[in-house]
This record gives structure tokens, C-alpha cells and sequence, in this order.
């Protein structure tokens, strides 16, 4: 176990740089001085791009929750891993600022589509990292390891990279569709025991 950087640990840098995510994302999204529907209508392509990646963005917080909570141990390979996956939530912001901004066009199109299938390719990175980490315990690889969700989002994104020059804002409709898989299919139903406590899905 790599002792300098705990799972807690881990798990709470993890949350802070979600949380900075989040609040640039918002930042991002600034309304117009014209105080009619008009005016909204300017930001609405934006504040769509916005609502479809804060639910993502909150999809993959509590699974990535409930991935850890399953682990007993890390190593230095997970902290990495971790990293890496935490490298491309962090261009999430600018990637759908630009697509919010621009939702005919196809490069921001096609760049929106790239950060977020590097998404599902570093998670499933992560969660297999976890895996190796965890190779004794049973319980975590039929209740993560067997998750085909990662796989399923990396075949849609993969649509979407090779969509978006034809229809560019299927990039976001993609999104959100993924974004529904990771919501309404949790890991399990069952109780995930982390330290004594236990938390229901």
C-alpha cells in the first residue's frame, strides 16, 4: 500500500478538484445586460451545454464514490490513475464553454466529444487499476470490475467523435445519454459497507 496518500486522502483531493470543476463551470456561463427572454435565448445553448455537464459531472462524482468506497487499498498506480482521469474532468469547463458558445461548429464539437471519451478510457483505466490493486477481494471485482459502463460509454463517445461532423450538437445530446446510463444503472443495489456504516442505492 502506498502509505504517503491514504484512500480518504485521495478521495478528498479528488472532491476538492471536483468541486473547483464545478465552480469554474458556472463562472463560465454569464448572462447578458438585455433583461428579456430574448436575452435569455442568447445563453441558451450555453446553459443547455452547462446543465448537461454539471449532471455528468455529479454522475460521476458518486460513482466514483462508490467505486472507492468497494476498494480496501491503493497503490501508487491508482494515485496516478486517479490523476490522469481528474486531468480530463478538469478540461471539462473549457470544452463546453466552447461547445456552449459554438454548437454548430464541428472542431469544438469534435473537442467536447475527445475530452469526454478520454473520460470513460481513463475511468475504466481507474476502476481496472483499482482492480489489481484489490485482486483479493471478491466483492469488488463482481461489483466493479464486472461494470460494463465504462465500456458502453467509451462505444457512445466513439459515435459521437465520428457524429459530430455531421450533426456537431449530438456531442451533447451523446453526453447527456451517457450521462442517464451512469445515473439510473448504480454498481449495485445492494449496501456498500465503508468503515462500520453503510450506504443505501
Amino acid at each position: 500500500m502506498y502509505r504517503l496518500l491514504t484512500k480518504n486522502r485521495l478521495e478528498s483531493f479528488t472532491d476538492g478538484v471536483i468541486a473547483i470543476v464545478l465552480t469554474v463551470l458556472i463562472f463560465n456561463v454569464k448572462f447578458p445586460n438585455n433583461p428579456s427572454f430574448s436575452g435569455a435565448l442568447q445563453v441558451g445553448n450555453l446553459l443547455l451545454a452547462y446543465m448537461v455537464t454539471f449532471i455528468f459531472i455529479a454522475a460521476i462524482w458518486v460513482n466514483h464514490h462508490q467505486v472507492f468506497a468497494r476498494a480496501k487499498k491503493i497503490n501508487i498506480q491508482v494515485i496516478w490513475a486517479n490523476l490522469f482521469w481528474l486531468f480530463w474532468v478538469t478540461l471539462c469547463p473549457s470544452v463546453t464553454l466552447w461547445v456552449g458558445k459554438y454548437p454548430m461548429e464541428v472542431v469544438p464539437g469534435v473537442c467536447y466529444a475527445l475530452v469526454y471519451f478520454m473520460w470513460s478510457v481513463s475511468f475504466s483505466i481507474l476502476t481496472n487499476v483499482l482492480g489489481q490493486a484489490n485482486s483479493e477481494d471478491k466483492t469488488f471485482k463482481i461489483g466493479v470490475l464486472q461494470d460494463k459502463r465504462s465500456r458502453i460509454s467509451i462505444f457512445l463517445s466513439v459515435i459521437a467523435v465520428v457524429a459530430v461532423p455531421f450533426f456537431p450538437p449530438i456531442a451533447v445530446g451523446i453526453r447527456f445519454i451517457i450521462s442517464a446510463l451512469w445515473i439510473f444503472s448504480p454498481i449495485s443495489r445492494n449496501h456498500i459497507k465503508r468503515g462500520g456504516a453503510s450506504i443505501d442505492h
